[in-house]
């Protein structure tokens, strides 16, 4: 890549900034000794494994080895480039740099209006940024924002809280159907971005664009570091439909990892340890208004574990709030799932009256018995385990009854996912349950069945061809696919042989069906003559979505600019690839061995573990992320290739 950047500019930006508060921003860390430690966010952490040394300026993960200085910091966890990542520390330390735009791959055609894999973070920000400057001066047009303003007086927000949050509002006269474009072809602005991000549509007649969101409220949405990246828009004239439009998914916004109200909500959730989870944009902004302000809302989804593992970087607790008792026991299952999933503890609190937040506040008393409630939140396995109380009572002291109740609920824990927990965490909570139902732990255990396969159909957001829903550890995905790059770059290895340690790979050795796919294809390119691939099997291109050919083809190139043997690496990959199936398949197998088998079952999984992570030393072996958000390179994201 071309250094379009002053060298110096680098320093100046690495020297200027805070790699402390940097990190603490999103992780929250705590001082030992000269350093400071946390929880690593670029895989499954759950003990603090990386440390931040302030006077060295760098960060290091010991357990999955991932480390490197602020620039590699915002790399890995925005997933930007190298540029994009440098221009975001020098806005923030105020340091002007040296003009430059990232440079576009592919053949040098300007995307397309649908194309919106070939703009660049900075690109899809800056064009929300100028959407919500639009959006907030029809706000306050004395004309145009007459309506939006009395909808939020009649909710009580108020003027600071409409600039803290950057509300606004759509155009609201029916023949209207283009002042956004108007305003920002007026600018000069290229419109086929803001269609990209879908604010803007084609006209179903005749060139042009007309505006996505008309005669609706604004709530611009925001990514963990304040960057608008969505908008919300909910409808001002009673008979509109749907009640709120919301902004479609793109590469920087997915609705299951984004949070409305993070970036405001974070210092507040860092000092409580504590993130509290309402069910709406109005219900965020009433609670911040009182000053309630470590409170959050998902984006009309329920609490996902990707929203989890953001949140479990910077607090130790999450409150599901409700306003009913029958909505809090309907997301009982979706928390303890959570639960299962991520470090976190997850509570439900249920409102009094079955009052909202932002009617509960109003009150005089409101923000006491919004904290009463907070501290009387009940844990979500408490929800389960208070049905199974109830069940018992009502079954009687029969053998026959009480075993039915019994199986009933630990099948159910299966589904939920107990054999994916931590194991000290799972220890824990069977020992919880074995007080209640006075049976061993080792009993229950052995009775909770292992979950099957689920029979329906993963949608893929991105036009990747279905497969049945597998859930395959991020991990494992990724050396999937770069053993399918070593082929790709060498299909002799398929054989195995002296060049390749004398290893060689299975179908039965993939578990990813893009994989699968790949595999297949390869051994069929290879059977019809051909000496090399270059790049996606002939075929498969058209069965993947334009960021899974991508992603491949750039994991091609790693493999061909890698230092070292590529057979060496395949071998390893191809080793990892069945230490994992070995760790997998002993994480969720049913069996509970003796205390003998036990321990020297563990030594060697233990052993098989470490020789994984030891595989991120050099090369192009680096998979020791865990995290669904992006591959170890930083660069791409394992969503927009799932099978």
């Amino acid at each position: 890549m071309a250094q379009n950047y002053r060298n110096n500019d680098v320093q100046r930006v690495l020297d200027a900034t805070d790699l402390v508060r940097l990190i603490g921003e999103s992780v929250n860390l705590r001082p030992s000794g000269r350093e400071f430690k946390g929880l690593c966010p670029f895989h499954d952490d759950s003990n603090p494994s990386m440390s931040v040394v302030p006077h060295k300026g760098i960060f290091h993960c010991f357990a999955c080895g991932t480390g490197g200085d602020a620039i590699r910091f915002v790399r890995l966890h925005q997933h930007v480039e190298f540029l994009e990542a440098l221009k975001f520390l020098a806005d923030r330390a105020g340091i002007e740099l040296t003009p430059w735009r990232p440079e576009r791959s592919g053949d040098g055609e300007e995307p397309t209006e649908h194309d919106v894999q070939a703009y660049s973070t900075t690109e899809i920000v800056e064009a929300h940024q100028q959407a919500v400057g639009f959006y907030r001066l029809l706000l306050r047009h004395e004309r145009h924002g007459a309506s939006a303003r009395e909808i939020f007086a009649g909710r009580g927000i108020n003027n600071a809280m409409i600039e803290r949050f950057e509300l606004g509002t759509a155009p609201t006269d029916p023949t209207n159907r283009d002042g956004l474009a108007r305003t920002l072809a007026g600018k000069g602005r290229n419109l086929d971005i803001y269609a990209a991000v879908g604010l803007l549509l084609p006209r179903r007649e005749g060139d042009g664009y007309n505006d996505r969101f008309r005669n609706r409220l604004i709530f611009p949405i925001h990514d963990e570091h304040g960057r608008p990246i969505a908008f919300g828009a909910r409808k001002i004239d009673p008979d509109d439909e749907p009640k709120y439009l919301n902004s479609p998914e793109h590469p920087r916004f997915k609705k299951s990892r984004t949070l409305y109200g993070l970036h405001l909500a974070r210092p507040a959730i860092q000092k409580s340890k504590t993130a509290a989870i309402v069910e709406g944009y109005t219900d965020v902004i009433a609670c911040h208004q009182r000053g309630v302000e470590n409170v959050v809302a998902t984006l009309g989804t329920a609490l996902t574990a990707d929203h989890a593992r953001v949140l479990a970087r910077i607090c130790e607790r999450v409150v599901l709030v409700f306003d009913g008792d029958a909505a809090g026991q309907k997301a009982a299952d979706r928390a303890v799932e959570i639960f299962f999933e991520s470090p976190i503890d997850v509570r439900i609190a249920v409102l009094p009256g079955g009052l909202d937040p932002a009617e509960l506040l109003e009150k005089e008393s409101g923000v006491v018995t919004w904290n009463e409630c907070m501290a009387r939140a009940v844990d979500a396995l408490d929800f389960l385990f208070a049905a199974l109380r109830l069940q018992l009572s009502a079954g009687g002291t029969g053998v026959s009854s009480r075993q039915r109740v019994i199986e009933a609920f630990l099948t159910r824990l299966g589904s939920l996912g107990f054999h994916h927990m931590v194991p000290l965490r799972r220890d824990l909570m069977l020992a919880r349950l074995s007080e209640m139902v006075q049976l061993p732990p080792e009993t229950l255990h052995r009775s909770i069945p292992a979950p099957r396969p689920k029979p329906e159909m993963d949608q893929p957001e991105d036009g990747v061809e279905s497969e049945p829903a597998a859930d395959i550890e991020p991990r494992r995905v990724e050396a999937e696919m770069r053993i399918i790059a070593c082929l790709l770059h060498e299909p002799s290895l398929l054989d195995g042989g002296e060049a390749a340690e004398g290893v060689s790979v299975q179908y039965e050795d993939f578990a990813w069906p893009v994989a699968q796919r790949l595999y297949v294809a390869v051994r069929e390119s290879v059977a019809a003559g051909a000496r090399r691939s270059a790049g996606v099997p002939a075929g498969l291109d058209a069965a993947l979505s334009d960021a899974a050919v991508a992603w491949m083809m750039r994991l091609q190139r790693e493999v061909g600019e890698a230092t070292g043997d590529i057979a060496r690496h395949f071998a390893e990959y191809v080793r990892a690839v069945r230490c994992r199936a070995q760790v997998e398949a002993y994480h969720t197998s049913t069996k509970v061995p003796s205390a003998d088998e036990t321990e020297s079952e563990v030594d060697r999984v233990s052993a098989r573990v470490d020789r994984i992570r030891a595989l991120g030393g050099g090369g192009i072996v680096r998979f020791g992320r865990s995290s669904r958000g992006a591959s170890p390179a930083g660069e791409q994201s394992a969503d927009p290739v799932r099978g």
